[in-house]
């Protein structure tokens, strides 16, 4: 159950930073949803996988999230500031 948490919370944050990196546009509820499932998804396959939670699968899984939630961020600033 911990994978899918991770997965929800995983694709919270990765959803929330595409719509500030998108911020003129409208809130879109179904993207966000999607995302949320997404993220589901990929918990439950690894927990079904069986694929243990080592410290090093943490590290590449936090890395590659940070450059995504980092890089959708300093699009919005960009995108801000531009206008």
């Amino acid at each position: 159950m911990d994978a899918v948490a991770y997965g929800l919370i995983g694709g919270a944050l990765y959803a929330t930073s595409g719509f500030l990196k998108n911020f003129e546009e409208k809130f879109d509820y179904k993207k966000f949803l999607r995302t949320l499932i997404l993220g589901a998804i990929v918990g439950v396959t690894n927990a079904m996988l069986g694929l243990p939670i080592t410290e090093d699968a943490v590290m590449v899984a936090l890395s590659a999230g940070e450059v995504a939630i980092i890089e959708n961020f300093l699009k919005s600033i960009t995108k801000y500031y531009k206008q």
